[in-house]
């Protein structure tokens, strides 16, 4: 989970600093999302971005995972079995 989150920071660190190097006026576009900032630098490389694709399908995946971290909620699971009579209970935890 650490490696994930530390990933997607890394990988938004590395496009800002591409980016401010090669897009002018950066601080009217460092707010764009990540997938945004990857298609500034690939356009400004003439580099081909198919999200469909490895490597780039997994930035999407990655970005996601990085937003649901801090936003996580509990959840609760419920359980309902039947015990026959005289049978000793053998519980395990979902």
């Amino acid at each position: 989970m650490y490696s994930l989150i530390m990933s997607a920071f890394c990988l938004e660190a590395y496009l800002n600093f591409a980016d401010e190097q090669i897009v002018s006026y950066w601080s009217y576009w460092e707010r764009l999302s990540v997938q945004d900032k990857h298609g500034l630098v690939c356009g400004h490389l003439q580099l081909e971005m198919d999200c469909r694709k490895r490597p780039y399908q997994f930035i999407k995946r990655l970005w996601g995972f990085r937003d649901f971290m801090p936003h996580a909620r509990t959840e609760t699971v419920e359980e309902e079995r039947k015990q026959p009579a005289g049978v000793p209970i053998n519980r395990e935890l979902p």
